[in-house]
């Protein structure tokens, strides 16, 4: 994958975030449409937040690393 080609420092960790959100995101969808769980603050404290979060601090700095990079 293109973080591992350019040597991107954070990968591991990236990596392992990504998965974290997706398998939160895929849970929470699975919940809601079991009746399970309705759309509430709560959920945007517990999901949407930190989703928030790795964007604009983890995914930011990636995108920052290509273009010093002169990948993009």
């Amino acid at each position: 994958a293109i973080p591992r080609q350019y040597g991107f420092p954070g990968v591991a960790k990236q990596k392992a975030e990504h998965e974290n959100l997706l398998k939160q995101l895929l849970k929470l969808e699975a919940d809601l449409r079991a009746g399970r769980a309705k759309f509430s603050e709560a959920i945007v404290d517990q999901v949407f937040k930190p989703m928030d979060y790795h964007i604009r601090q983890i995914d930011y700095a990636y995108a920052e690393f290509l273009r010093e990079n002169g990948v993009m």
